[in-house]
């Protein structure tokens, strides 16, 4: 049985990485060829409901004296074992741990060249996203990475446009969606409504924003949208599915007030339910998307876009800024909407919590006219809905994971 160590968030989680994490992890651990070792960001270890801290021996990676919440010298050490034959990595490129693991992979090869029979270093596969524009951190870790894989010809482009070296060694594998957790409801729109949040809100038009409360998501930026659409359409209501209360970003109840915005016109979250290790059940995340009326994001960019797929799975239209993955998504607005986004000088943006590089801002005067062209456009908006539903179908974990089954056979040989 070949052995293989990952780092990568912790399947436990909730976050989007973790998502994928658990999908390949699980896949691969079918069948029964591999031995598979976790160092899990945001786990902190103990016990775990699904089981899985047992099936891959997860470690949490911020266990140690320095506070190095991603766990470096631990990954490190574990590698330079070379126990492994591979090391299966998931996160941005630019993030200091893996640009750390390049450092170590150059300093071997670099070795190898004056002691032949060195003992080889586990092959390297790293997923990635690519989310904004490309920087001189991408090219250290792509020279020494043995398979990087980007997650669709979005990222594969603007790598290659940036690093033409990278063109043949580069691969794309999608993500997935599971079909068996997201799919369309039978039941009454009204009712899925007051079965989420309340009896009063049976008759709303429901807009609903499925992103984490961080900078680059953008979210207080929907609520803007949701104020001047609200002008035109006084029944609509807003849900941020996101933590309300979050120390960078302020309260979003806060955000609200200052737009002028009352309490019944938001539908706000318990903050119990939102940390890496705590969120909703794939069932309460089912019913969010179906009791929707749409899905929206004023994101600054993606480097896949989860709520857009589920909400495709679950037969909801969309609308999403046209910016980094989108118009792969969604096509020429075949299955969803493009909000116009760094279409203008003054729609780019340099964040201070971010990744230092410039990001478009979704520019809020075409999102409305979106919003409201879909509101008014309802036989047009369902055969989107229909049309991104039979494309989603495409991406289902099972038969995205065959082609991480056959990248990982390759590698050993």
């Amino acid at each position: 049985m070949k052995k293989v160590l990952a780092y990568l968030d912790s399947p436990t989680c909730t976050t989007g990485f973790a998502t994928v994490a658990r999908n390949v992890l699980d896949q691969l651990w079918q069948t029964n060829e591999y031995e598979i070792e976790v160092i899990g960001i945001n786990y902190h270890g103990g016990w775990h409901p699904s089981g899985l801290v047992e099936r891959y021996k997860i470690d949490p990676a911020k266990n140690n004296p320095y506070g190095d919440i991603f766990g470096t010298e631990k990954l490190i050490k574990t590698i330079q074992r070379c126990d492994h034959d591979i090391l299966f990595t998931l996160h941005n490129l630019e993030r200091p741990v893996i640009v750390e693991i390049a450092r170590l992979y150059k300093a071997w090869r670099e070795a190898k060249v004056n002691n032949p029979d060195l003992t080889p270093l586990p092959k390297w596969i790293h997923y990635f996203p690519i989310d904004s524009e490309t920087c001189s951190a991408h090219n250290v870790v792509l020279e020494y990475v043995d398979y990087p894989v980007c997650y669709c010809k979005y990222a594969y482009d603007k790598v290659v446009d940036s690093y033409p070296k990278y063109k043949d060694k580069l691969r794309i594998i999608p993500h997935g969606v599971n079909l068996n957790e997201f799919f369309p409801s039978n039941e009454d729109k009204a009712d899925l409504k007051e079965k989420m949040i309340g009896k009063e809100y049976r008759n709303k038009f429901l807009i609903t924003n499925v992103n984490r409360f961080i900078q680059r998501k953008d979210v207080s930026r929907s609520m803007l949208v949701f104020r001047e659409f609200k002008k035109l359409v006084p029944e609509a209501v807003f849900y941020p599915h996101c933590d309300p209360d979050r120390e960078e970003m302020g309260r979003i109840a806060d955000h609200a007030r200052f737009l002028g915005l009352k309490d019944k016109e938001i539908i706000y979250n318990d903050t119990k339910y939102f940390s890496p290790n705590q969120g909703y059940s794939t069932n309460g995340i089912r019913l969010i998307y179906q009791a929707s009326d749409v899905i929206v994001s004023t994101t600054l960019g993606e480097g896949w876009g989860f709520s857009a797929t589920e909400a495709m799975a679950c037969k909801i239209p969309i609308i999403f800024p046209r910016n980094t993955t989108f118009p792969w998504l969604i096509g020429d607005e075949e299955r969803g909407y493009l909000a116009d986004s760094g279409k203008m000088v003054s729609e780019w943006i340099v964040m201070p919590e971010d990744n230092g590089l410039w990001r478009p801002l979704t520019n809020i005067e075409s999102m409305i006219k979106k919003l409201y062209y879909l509101y008014t456009h309802p036989v047009e908006t369902q055969k989107k809905v229909d049309a991104a539903y039979d494309w989603i179908q495409s991406f289902n974990w099972d038969k995205v994971c065959v082609l991480w089954k056959d990248l990982f056979k390759e590698a050993l040989k």
